[in-house]
């Protein structure tokens, strides 16, 4: 079974959140720090881990950029599929490629979120 994780960008500060934190039974982010819920204003993005990890054991999450022999990719969830893939685009729905294809080659070089330059 793999290990289910998250980890939680600000927006507004432009960084990981560092606070301990957990998610509610109803999905809300709980700081358990400052025992209080994060407030839903969006400023929040949980990007879970997809069990895999890239050819050199770095875990691979959501928002990943991923370097391939032919392309830089973004990992994200295609919930019609039930599963996560790499695309070219964030919202590139119409070419893209199912991730386990290409786990033992991918390479994390960033994410989508510190490093959007990486996807141009």
């Amino acid at each position: 079974m793999r290990e289910i994780k998250f980890r939680l960008w600000c927006k507004e500060k432009k960084e990981w959140e560092q606070n301990l934190w957990t998610l509610t039974p109803d999905g809300r982010i709980f700081d358990m720090q400052r025992n209080c819920l994060y407030k839903n204003n969006g400023n929040h993005i949980l990007m879970q881990f997809t069990g895999l990890y890239d050819k050199s054991g770095k875990e691979i999450y959501e928002g990943d950029i991923g370097k391939t022999d032919f392309a830089n990719m973004i990992v994200s969830y295609q919930k019609d599929w039930g599963t996560y893939i790499l695309s070219e685009t964030l919202y590139d729905v119409f070419e893209f490629w199912v991730i386990n294809a290409y786990k033992g080659e991918l390479e994390v070089i960033g994410n989508i979120y510190e490093n959007p330059e990486l996807i141009l």
